[in-house]
């Protein structure tokens, strides 16, 4: 709820005495629900006419009003209040009653005056969010009059609040489920933090406030609008890079004003480079503007002030090779739904802008509460404003992403891809220190991130250029930690983060998201730079949101084309049913996403009704539990051993391949002719898994892998024996790759180049040669009936062509690790074969 006031006039005022008399310059300031809100000056009046509306948050029935009144000088800091009232909203509510729909006259008072100084004349009224929305414009109206005397005494601290009172006014006025929400909520909350943090006697650069006043006239716009129906989609696209702009130019001004993450020792690289941004975002800002008013579409990419210097594609191949990076592909991993998380994201994104002496930010959470795709989400906001340094993800199910002895590495690699500044100060590094990229992690950490990048407030190019503190906050972001490894394995990690992530400059931000495994917690109590923040699925916020979401999605099943023949009523599923949905859902997304997906089916009741009719479980884990149990009982007959043993032989191999593999990819592996194609067998899947025709089949969400492959499904049918699958995936590929050596044991010399390799090996060939050992090193029961192959590979011709390729598909890194894990397993797990393979281990 909103208060509404439309201020409508003030008389009988008694200004202070003066020794040239003259009518004061009026204004009203209302501060109420952890907002403020001002009319625009009528100058030289007694009895000031304003008639002007905004609104103000309700928060609580215990809620104060105050009303001020100001004379607004323009001299200075001689700006002074005329008088004012403080009253509770309920009783002004009470008095707007009395007077049945007439203004109420509210009596000023000022300290050290004896009785009234005047009146003020208003409405009060309380409206919902969209009746707020239709009216925020016009207080907009009259901040920008506001800042009109402002710019004429080239105020910076005034432009500044100019541009924070329209951007929180277009907040106000925006839907809290828009998708514009967040990104208007960081805009304003960084422009408000700059106004707070510099002091009103800060030296007028001419310059510096005439770039905040182009930015305050690139942000007028939005006060055009009446409400969310007028911002069009080819709108939304100039409402977004404004906003982004602003947050960029408002970052830097903060850091020209000495209150940002800079250093001191990069104070004077940063003011010899200023002038050149200052010109660089003022275009951006016309840019916009000019394009806007013609009616083109947006083309242009937001300006940082970050220096976007790229690294020389050599120099970037050999340190990638060096640090042997794992492959990090976000390009898949899910977003937030449109409208939904929209408070999490504003918190993250702020707490990611603004200096604080915490440098961690844990985000932690139960299965399915959607901590990785709130993560996703906001790195991806970062990345459009040239700000993720890292994302890296982890996951328990092929294809592991990293395991935590390749973190570091990992992690300096991107960092090296992303500021070729940080990149020659990590190959510097390894150049003087060729062990940097082995050894123990804290020696990882220490050589290939704690010392480069504390060099780099001193540019690493020139030493007039840019130093990184001065560029403001880097985001990087570890995606559940609980998946990376075991509690064992990750041991040795969780220890460097917890004792030495502090050493790393300030402006390395990071959030680190985890399920609450207690060795993770732990770590991040006994840590002081990290903010702890849980994602409560119980969270009233969060559970709206996954009703809204249910109510959206099950209103576009209704209205589908495909299904405008089912009969399907203007209120189906009926409002009982979507509570009923959300309320079993748990406050998790995944549960909501899953089941409206599969109910978005060739008859959505069949699925609708299966899901109402099952049990109802108390926590989150067991709804998904019981939601992939009821999914999976539809999809076929069980009985049917054709069916049953097909359909395991499929989704076991989707469950632990080593990476994602296309339908006719896993046919080609499997290598059995007469079955039917796996895509037949997976096409009523589609709530659990996604594919394409040009992509390979993806598990949707990591608690469906963990469902089917844990204990408590071990008397379903469609349980999934991990080892039993791999075993199936490595005897396969292994028999794939021995053929290929054998019936062309001339034509390795050919494969030139990765370009020509990969064309001559099909796409289940190259998986077959890059995985095969990974695979068959995880059999330790009845080794004997592979020996046959496994000495066939051994034949130091053949297992030397097999090398060549890896390392022209891959690398040779990847080849030597191989070959170490598999001579390795052979020496455990079949010893006779040392004796005959003795060259190789030589």
């Amino acid at each position: 709820m909103f208060a509404k006031l439309n201020i409508i006039s003030a008389a009988e005022l008694t200004p202070r005495q003066s020794c040239i008399p003259s009518l004061p310059n009026c204004y009203v300031r209302v501060v109420a629900g952890g907002a403020e809100r001002e009319t625009g000056v009528v100058e030289r009046s007694d009895d000031p006419l304003w008639k002007e509306e905004f609104m103000v948050p309700v928060k609580g029935d215990d809620m104060s009003v105050d009303i001020q009144l100001w004379h607004k000088s323009t001299v200075p800091l001689r700006s002074y209040k005329i008088g004012g009232i403080e009253i509770l909203w309920p009783d002004l509510l009470k008095l707007q009653f009395a007077q049945q729909g007439k203004p109420i006259r509210l009596s000023l008072t000022r300290k050290k005056i004896k009785g009234d100084v005047g009146h003020v004349l208003l409405t009060a009224a309380e409206v919902d969010d969209t009746s707020a929305g239709k009216t925020a414009v016009k207080s907009a109206d009259g901040e920008t009059r506001l800042a009109k005397l402002d710019v004429l005494n080239d105020d910076m601290v005034g432009l500044l609040q100019s541009v924070a009172n329209k951007l929180n006014d277009f907040t106000g006025m925006l839907n809290n489920l828009s998708q514009l929400h967040p990104l208007a909520s960081v805009a304003f909350g960084i422009v408000a933090n700059v106004v707070k943090a510099i002091n009103a006697q800060v030296s007028r650069d001419i310059e510096i406030i005439g770039l905040i006043k182009i930015m305050d006239e690139a942000n007028s716009f939005l006060g055009d609008f009446r409400g969310m129906q007028d911002i069009t989609p080819r709108l939304t696209g100039f409402v977004s890079a404004t906003l982004k702009q602003t947050v960029e130019c408002s970052s830097f001004i903060r850091e020209y004003c000495h209150v940002g993450f800079m250093t001191r020792l990069a104070q004077q690289s940063f003011n010899s480079s200023s002038a050149a941004k200052i010109v660089t975002f003022k275009k951006a800002f016309q840019d916009l503007q000019s394009l806007r008013v013609e009616g083109a579409t947006v083309q242009s990419v937001v300006v940082s002030y970050r220096v976007l210097d790229v690294a020389s594609a050599i120099r970037r191949d050999q340190v990638l090779e060096r640090l042997r990076a794992a492959n990090m592909d976000t390009s898949g991993r899910p977003s937030c739904l449109p409208n939904t998380r929209i408070q999490f994201q504003k918190d993250l994104t702020n707490w990611v802008m603004t200096p604080s002496e915490q440098n961690i930010l844990y985000l932690y959470g139960v299965t399915g509460s959607g901590k990785s795709t709130l993560a996703t989400t906001v790195a991806n906001f970062f990345r459009e404003l040239h700000r993720l340094g890292a994302f890296l993800f982890f996951s328990r199910k092929p294809p592991h992403t990293t395991e935590p002895s390749g973190v570091i590495r990992t992690l300096a690699a991107q960092l090296a891809l992303f500021d070729a500044r940080i990149g020659q100060a990590i190959a510097s590094a390894i150049e003087q220190y060729p062990g940097a990229t082995e050894g123990p992690l804290a020696s990882q950490f220490k050589e290939l991130l704690v010392k480069p990048l504390n060099t780099l407030d001193v540019d690493v190019f020139t030493k007039d250029g840019h130093a990184m503190s001065s560029e403001g906050p880097i985001l990087i972001v570890l995606d559940a930690l609980d998946e990376c490894g075991d509690t064992a394995s990750r041991a040795e990690l969780m220890d460097v983060l917890v004792k030495h992530t502090s050493e790393l400059p300030s402006w390395l931000r990071f959030i680190f998201t985890s399920r609450p495994d207690k060795d993770i917690s732990l770590a991040m109590e006994s840590c002081p730079n990290v903010f702890r923040t849980p994602l409560d699925v119980k969270n009233p916020a969060n559970i709206a949101d996954v009703a809204a979401y249910v109510r959206n999605t099950l209103g576009a099943i209704r209205t589908a084309p495909k299904n405008r023949n089912l009969g399907l009523g203007s209120d189906w599923p009926g409002e009982d049913a979507i509570r009923e949905l959300s309320r079993r859902a748990a406050g998790l997304f995944v549960w909501a996403t899953t089941a409206c997906s599969f109910i978005d089916s060739h008859n959505p009741r069949t699925p609708l009704n299966a899901l109402l009719k099952g049990g109802t479980a108390s926590a989150p884990e067991e709804a998904l539990a019981e939601l992939y149990e009821t999914t999976l009982e539809t999809v076929g007959d069980w009985k049917d051993p054709e069916f049953s043993s097909g359909f395991r032989t499929i989704l076991g191999a989707i469950a632990v391949a080593e990476e994602p593999l296309k339908a006719d990819t896993i046919d080609e592996v499997l290598g059995h002719p007469n079955a039917l194609p796996s895509i037949h067998t997976i096409e009523s899947l589609g709530c659990v898994l996604t594919w394409t025709s040009n992509h390979p089949i993806r598990i949707v969400h990591p608690s469906f892998h963990d469902y089917i492959t844990s204990t408590r499904c071990k008397d379903y049918p469609w349980y999934i024996d991990v080892s039993l699958h791999r075993r199936t995936l490595g005897v396969n590929c292994l028999y794939h790759v021995a053929e290929y050596l054998t019936r062309n044991p001339g034509k390795i010399g050919g494969l030139k180049s990765r370009d020509t390799a990969r064309r001559d090996l099909s796409a289940g060939l190259q998986h077959a040669f890059r995985f095969w050992v990974e695979y068959v090193c995880t059999i330790t029961d009845d080794v004997g009936v592979l020996a046959g192959d496994v000495a066939t590979m051994l034949v130091s011709t053949r297992f030397l062509d097999w090398c060549t390729i890896v390392d022209i598909i891959w690398t040779r890194y990847i080849a030597l690790d191989l070959t170490y894990k598999l001579l390795t397993w052979v020496k455990v797990r079949l010893p006779s074969f040392i004796s005959r393979s003795r060259p190789l281990y030589s």
